[in-house]
């Protein structure tokens, strides 16, 4: 993968121990109702690269939302540059035994995606919550739901991958 790529080539120019890319997507959509009323529907999305670099016993960590090589390059560089600034105060020396190399994928078990439920359905259901709480001293009824899907892949130059897809309701 592009990733993969990205932190060998990365390791190999700049000498340094250890480096690793972190792919993080997240889809969000956010549902209210305040006292039996629609109040709000809101979506966000957000993916980016984090990267962590060890050099010298010190860590440097960076992130874009630039998934170009060149941003993914970029990100490398200035967690190098921030593990080199680190290297004079470092109370403690890590090595590579930190990040050990493992495999691991993980999907959530889903019936059916978050987003194809009929929010009508969902809202309807909420309203009726909020009406239930109609109380004499229940000054404020509100209810909130959070659909959150995403997927995170993190690899580094020790051969560790990691590949994980999320599916959750709060």
């Amino acid at each position: 993968t592009m990733l993969k790529s990205s932190v060998l080539d990365f390791v190999t120019r700049e000498k340094v121990d250890w480096a690793g890319l972190r792919e993080v997507r997240e889809k969000k959509t956010s549902l209210g109702v305040k006292d039996s009323a629609f109040d709000y529907h809101q979506v966000s999305e957000s993916h980016g690269v984090y990267a962590e670099v060890l050099f010298e016993g010190q860590l440097g960590y960076a992130a874009t939302s630039d998934r170009s090589q060149s941003g993914i390059q970029s990100a490398l560089r200035e967690a190098l540059k921030q593990a080199r600034a680190a290297k004079p105060f470092g109370l403690m020396a890590f090595d590579k035994s930190l990040r050990p190399s493992s495999r691991i994928r993980y999907a959530s078990k889903v019936r059916k995606s978050l987003f194809d439920l009929p929010f009508d359905d969902i809202f309807r259901r909420m309203i009726s919550l909020t009406d239930r709480m109609k109380r004499d001293l229940v000054i404020r009824r509100i209810c909130r739901m959070d659909f959150v899907e995403g997927s995170m892949q993190f690899v580094g130059s020790n051969d560790h991958e990691v590949h994980i897809e999320f599916s959750l309701m709060t």
